[in-house]
């Protein structure tokens, strides 16, 4: 076990240095649960500044006292913590562990029968759509060349003529630099040239066609054709799977919630997705037209449509406090608390819609209704109207969390930390990044975090 020393001052200083033996190593970046704990460690105890050194030996642990009370507390805390270290040589392992049987899924279908194919695709897919594929350069390298090799024979053409196989391999084979001929597509066309109609039931086949036909060069007139093809059938059913995902997803929450609370959502998850939806349309209904409302039938629209209210419906159920017929029908009437805190994300998205995102309006904002309600009125003045609103909203949310009130503290606290976080969603520099929000991720990662 690392040997640990402790110096302590009756000063408003404690200093803790920790020597990390050769196999805690994992105190690197690569071990980010490791760092997520002690980041962890020190929100709870209090700590001010975590360094971590570049071999990841050392660390530093510096906390500002406000007493000159002993330490004995905080040094068996700290103790305590290094000790949850040590399991983390047991992570790497297991990890390992899994990233071989993973290799050895992959061998085994480079080698295998021809109906292994499909699988082996799906798999590689899967991998670099996971970000993790990086692990298994050389894995899927060998199993792509197979496939490749084995694509240019007749016989294997003749008989794999499923789209979405097809499709997946020819994208793969292309992003991974092969050559591949675009004559695989030829069997999918009828007579006259064109895409056969029955594929427009295939929709994986179409979404597997679309993203391959991304990958064309100069000359491919099959894979231009393939594109316009694939994106007309995806549109005629794209809502319609959007829409069963949607209510898959709410029928899931529902049976978690039912099944540990003992009250089941489902109608009023429902109503709160169709009130979403509805209002979408309103806007979309507004844009195409090009006759923007007035600025307050805006905002009573835009409120739902910022998500904001659905979002926190979710979390209510989702955390199961007090939940009777009174509160869920209060709820999903949008009080105050969720208006309040929707009302803030809407006006900040609003106010920067045009002049950070780049947007030029097109999408419509609170601003653009005001000026063309208060005709003369310019943009500073109207951006200060928003600024006010904003501030006039964080007030009713202000006083809806003052005790008593009909919600819990967790929820209050939810709906709180959903309007904190708008600042650094919408605090945009001068070349539309976020910095603030990238320092807070980055924050996360490094090896050197001030907290």
């Amino acid at each position: 076990m690392a040997a640990t020393t402790a110096t302590t001052t009756i000063s408003t200083t404690h200093k803790w240095s920790i020597s990390v033996a050769e196999d805690l190593k994992c105190l690197t970046p690569h071990c980010t649960f490791t760092v997520k704990f002690f980041l962890l460690f020190s929100f709870f105890f209090g700590y001010s500044t975590c360094d971590l050194s570049n071999e990841g030996r050392a660390l530093v642990w510096t906390r500002e006292k406000v007493s000159t009370c002993g330490s004995t507390t905080d040094s068996n805390s700290l103790i305590q913590a290094i000790d949850l270290i040590i399991p983390c040589d047991e992570i790497l392992a297991k990890q390992e562990q899994q990233l071989e049987e993973v290799r050895t899924v992959l061998r085994n279908v480079e080698g295998g029968e021809e109906e292994d194919s499909l699988k082996g695709l799906v798999m590689i897919d899967a991998l670099q759509r996971l970000g993790i594929d990086y692990h298994f350069r050389e894995d899927i390298e060998a199993v792509l060349h197979s496939q490749y090799m084995n694509s240019s024979s007749h016989s294997f053409t003749d008989q794999h003529d499923d789209l979405y196989e097809v499709s997946t391999r020819f994208r793969l084979l292309r992003q991974q630099g092969y050559n591949v001929p675009t004559d695989v597509f030829h069997k999918f066309k009828d007579k006259d040239g064109r895409f056969k109609t029955e594929l427009s039931e295939d929709i994986r086949g179409l979404m597997g066609l679309y993203e391959a036909s991304q990958l064309s060069i100069e000359g491919e007139d099959i894979l231009d054709q393939a594109a316009d093809f694939s994106a007309q059938q995806l549109n005629g059913c794209y809502m319609k799977l959007c829409l069963k995902v949607l209510l898959d997803n709410t029928n899931e929450v529902a049976y978690g919630v039912h099944k540990k609370y003992g009250w089941d959502p489902i109608d009023s998850l429902r109503r709160t997705w169709a009130i979403l939806c509805n209002a979408f349309l309103e806007e979309a209904k507004w844009f195409a037209s090009g006759q923007l409302p007035k600025a307050e039938e805006y905002l009573k629209n835009g409120i739902v449509s910022s998500g904001v209210p659905a979002v926190l419906v979710h979390m209510f159920f989702l955390l199961g406090h007090g939940m009777n017929k009174e509160s869920v029908n209060f709820m999903i009437d949008n009080p105050d608390i969720i208006t309040s805190t929707a009302t803030i994300l809407r006006l900040r998205d609003d106010l920067g819609s045009a002049k950070d995102e780049n947007q030029d309006g097109h999408d419509g904002s609170y601003v653009d209704c005001y000026m063309k309600e208060h005709e003369g009125y310019t943009a500073e003045t109207a951006r200060k109207q928003v600024v006010d609103m904003i501030s006039d909203a964080w007030k009713r949310l202000n006083r809806e969390c003052l005790s008593p009130n009909r919600f819990s503290a967790n929820f209050t606290q939810g709906c709180l930390n959903t309007a904190r976080m708008v600042p650094l969603m919408y605090c945009y520099d001068d070349n539309h990044n976020l910095p603030i929000l990238e320092e807070h991720m980055k924050s996360m990662f490094h090896d050197s975090v001030s907290l």
